[in-house]
């Protein structure tokens, strides 16, 4: 399937999250689809876009809230409209996604750019209902100060 729309409901029939690409692949004998530069949008209570994953390649099974995301993963804050936000931007590899909780991590090197200044570390899980980024370790950071005490 090419330049498809997969869009998933919660029971209230509000958008939960949204998976898209420029081409999908189902590999019937033994359940997995393939995901050409997947791209993810988590949504709020409130219907607006909160979080957005995009990576090289996704992987999944036919009826499986996971995806693993493969290569290169950007992962953004977004704004009320879906407009990436410089509040946060995460760069990392490798990505699992259970996206029904919401929920991402990956053993892998992270990078975490914010307007504040960078944060490194090794491996990092995103609760993206709560907004929250555990980095798990190795962390280092480089921040600019706001001359406020």
């Amino acid at each position: 399937m090419d330049n498809f729309i997969s869009t998933e409901i919660d029971e209230q029939g509000l958008p939960h999250h949204t998976l898209s690409g420029p081409r999908m692949v189902h590999y019937s004998e033994n359940d997995v689809i393939d995901v050409t530069t997947p791209y993810i949008v988590f949504y709020q209570k409130d219907i607006s876009p909160k979080w957005s994953a995009i990576s090289e390649r996704g992987l999944t099974k036919g009826n499986s809230d996971r995806i693993f995301l493969i290569g290169k993963v950007v992962i953004h804050q977004l704004d009320e409209n879906g407009i990436e936000m410089d509040d946060m931007t995460i760069f990392t590899r490798n990505v699992r996604i259970e996206l029904e909780k919401k929920y991402a991590e990956t053993s892998q090197p992270t990078t975490m750019l914010s307007p504040s200044g960078r944060t490194d570390s090794v491996g990092a899980r995103l609760y993206f209902n709560e907004d929250r980024v555990e980095l798990i370790s190795q962390v280092k950071g480089d921040y600019v100060s706001t001359g406020k005490p």
